[in-house]
């Protein structure tokens, strides 16, 4: 993977390698954790390249967010699978009717980016360094996420019905004017509004 300009640099093996190896890790992987085992495991389908050189880790972050991303339509289309591509955390779950519903109604930025190499052949070394700085914004939203889920007692992937019937549920257990105690209330009303802004829901 060099700087030069590529049209589409994906080996044919790739999808098979990766979905061969999140299935293997029911738990979920790394981004690097998944590049580093591609890399030993599956013989020149993906190769770890000098990631110290930016525009490199950019070049082998967007093949593999490619392949995750055509990998994700493919499962969807013969409901073999749930993939979710986070910033953090990549995961193959079951397929999930509901789930695979509410992704095909919600737009997603980073899925269309991916997709288009054009994005991969227009991208410098110059513009790497702001991406960067916005993948981080990202994990910091996910880590945020994580918490919230924690906080309503629920586990991801969950659908926004459910949040809101926990988020419910645990309102009016908490609330002042029910008996609750407000204390316990404030973090299950931060933890439903950093979902709702996750989940870019209105109401």
């Amino acid at each position: 993977m060099t700087a030069q300009t590529i049209k589409n640099p994906l080996h044919p093996n790739l999808l098979v390698a990766i979905e061969t190896t999140l299935r293997a890790h029911p738990s979920g992987m790394k981004e690097i954790e998944l590049i580093n085992y591609l890399d030993t495991e599956f013989e020149g389908v993906f190769p770890k390249k000098n990631l110290a050189d930016s525009l490199i880790l950019f070049q082998t972050h967007f093949i593999l967010f490619n392949a995750l991303y055509q990998l994700q339509d493919i499962l969807w289309l013969n409901q073999n699978g749930h993939l979710i591509i986070g910033p953090i955390d990549i995961c193959l779950y079951p397929f999930n009717s509901t789930l695979h519903l509410q992704a095909m109604t919600d737009f997603n930025h980073a899925k269309e980016y991916y997709l288009d190499f054009s994005n991969f052949n227009s991208t410098s070394r110059e513009n790497v360094d702001d991406l960067i700085k916005s993948f981080w914004r990202n994990a910091k939203a996910h880590w945020a996420g994580e918490d919230a889920f924690k906080v309503l007692g629920l586990s991801y992937p969950c659908n926004w019905e459910d949040i809101k019937q926990r988020f419910r549920s645990l309102a009016n257990q908490h609330h002042p004017d029910k008996g609750g105690d407000a204390e316990k209330l404030k973090p299950v009303l931060e933890a439903y509004s950093t979902l709702k802004t996750l989940y870019k829901k209105n109401g």
